[in-house]
């Protein structure tokens, strides 16, 4: 087995995972990651919600700096006001 450092994650283990609002409302799951080719980091995140089993999903881009992991809901938070 493999074993990562504390601040690295696989997209494997992140694709599929819910995304949190601050106030820990589910507001969908991440359908893919989009990385700058240059820099390696993340600069979009899709989000899909609002379907049932695929159909219907809506889709929302959002960038990746609003999105953080929380380590207290060991998950992902979209970070805004």
């Amino acid at each position: 087995m493999v074993r990562y450092p504390n601040e690295v994650i696989k997209t494997s283990d992140i694709i599929g995972q819910n995304i949190l609002s601050s106030e820990k409302e589910d507001l969908g799951k991440v359908e893919e990651i989009m990385l700058n080719k240059l820099t390696g980091q993340v600069q979009y995140v899709v989000l899909s919600f609002g379907g049932f089993l695929g159909v219907s999903d809506k889709f929302y881009v959002l960038p990746g700096k609003l999105i953080s992991y929380s380590e207290t809901a060991k998950g992902l938070k979209l970070i805004v006001d």
